[in-house]
């Protein structure tokens, strides 16, 4: 098996839109830079592209203008390639939010679409031969479920006063896939974590905590040292603990540093991965959308008045205004190296369909990376819309238009993909 790592710097101009608070933001500083950075690998013929981008959503022209220039430059064909957004809210300004007036730096992104496909490009071209490991780390002490049960019976989100249980739990693992060159030198690591990336204040750029994840397996392994984070199920998980009133401004600090160490130590017994099978299997899988009728938005418009949630008003009216279709495709992908099964999900997964997928797959050796191929909002379970519930995610709709049947079809349709994989092998 061959590998190569390549990584990018794409940190934007200042005074562009930061994505992913619901309000119009706009970038004043630099906390620290921004990246772009692609793992490349190669087995019996076969290319396979892993990138990871720092930026919060993924907008729904970017798989198709990268894929195209990778295969262009290098034959590596768009199934075989997975592109993911690692979810810092202060990443690069590529997606716009039309409901609150703020829009994507289009300059900007004719550039930097190209350096991201360049990212996978430029590795590709530096393919030496590699020993592959699996390990997994543990932190179950820095993600929190956000989504509460409270007294009066309601489920909400961010409520940190009257808190009966919560309504999932979290996925503390973080698997990785590290590799060496034949001379034992460190190359770089796949690493995957479920907690958002919405940790830090302010309203300056920041690959959030997955940034110093990086920068402490450099200090490890080498300043040539590429890490590719890929976000975990994490759609109802943050990084808020409930019994701390007032989180540390640092703690995306103290997030990355702790994940680092779990996988310095864990790679220390990390096991070989067992074979050289390196096979794909990527669809467009059709997904129902959430049903909307005059009288159901008017009911919901009743009922957010009530709890005066203006936000979700606007969102509820301007998704009822615009959305015409009943279902919407997007790409469902399963990557297999060896013994080692990466399940590719659009959107943000709830945690409960991330436990889910491991249960179910053919392979004890599981990672999962959501906001991969394409964007869909939020993907929650059942539970999260029953008729007590006010969290979040219902209340979203556009950043949340899937039908609650949508996360189990996917999670189902990955399944089968994983079978098929393993059947083929």
């Amino acid at each position: 098996m061959k590998a190569a790592f390549y990584e990018k710097d794409i940190t934007p101009p200042l005074g562009d839109f930061l994505v992913g608070s619901y309000c119009r933001w706009f970038a004043e500083d630099v906390l620290d830079p921004l990246f772009v950075r692609a793992a490349v690998i190669e087995s019996n013929g076969r290319r396979v592209a892993i990138i990871g981008i720092d930026a919060c959503e993924f907008p729904d022209d970017l798989h198709d203008a990268v894929a195209k220039r990778i295969m262009e430059y290098t034959g590596i064909s768009p199934e075989n390639i997975l592109i993911s957004v690692t979810h810092t809210h202060k990443g690069i300004p590529i997606e716009s939010s039309p409901e609150i007036d703020a829009y994507a730096d289009e300059p900007y992104k004719n550039v930097v679409y190209r350096l991201i496909a360049d990212c996978a490009i430029l590795a590709s071209r530096r393919l030496s031969d590699v020993a592959v490991r699996f390990g997994s780390g543990y932190a179950d002490d820095i993600a929190f479920n956000r989504n509460y049960i409270l007294r009066n019976g309601t489920y909400r989100t961010n409520k940190f006063t009257d808190i009966v249980d919560t309504l999932s739990g979290i996925d503390p693992d973080v698997p990785f896939l590290f590799f060496r060159d034949k001379d034992g030198t460190p190359k770089g690591a796949i690493v995957s974590y479920a907690c958002h990336q919405d940790v830090n204040p302010g309203t300056a750029y920041s690959g959030a905590f997955a940034y110093v994840l990086a920068q402490e397996l450099k200090k490890q392994y080498g300043n040539d040292f590429v890490t590719v984070f890929l976000p975990g199920a994490c759609g109802d998980i943050n990084h808020i603990d409930p019994n701390i009133v007032e989180m540390p401004k640092d703690w995306y600090i103290h997030m990355g540093k702790r994940l680092g160490e779990e996988v310095i130590q864990a790679e220390k017994t990390a096991g070989p991965v067992e074979g050289d099978t390196l096979a794909v299997c990527k669809e467009l899988v059709e997904l129902p959308l959430r049903a909307h009728t005059n009288e159901s938005v008017l009911n919901d418009i009743e009922k957010f008045v009530k709890a005066k949630q203006l936000t979700s008003i606007r969102n509820i009216a301007f998704f009822h205004a615009t959305s015409n279709e009943k279902t919407v495709k997007h790409y469902l992908q399963v990557i297999r190296i060896g013994d080692v099964y990466l399940y590719a999900y659009p959107g943000e997964i709830y945690v409960d369909f991330g436990l889910a997928i491991k249960k179910r797959s053919p392979s004890a050796k599981n990672i999962i990376a959501t906001l991969a191929n394409g964007g869909c909002g939020y993907v929650a379970t059942r539970k999260a819309f029953d008729k007590q519930s006010m969290l979040y995610e219902t209340m979203l709709c556009r950043g949340a238009c899937l039908d609650p049947e949508a996360g189990y079809i996917m999670n189902d349709k990955l399944i089968a993909f994983s079978n098929r994989l393993k059947r083929e092998s």
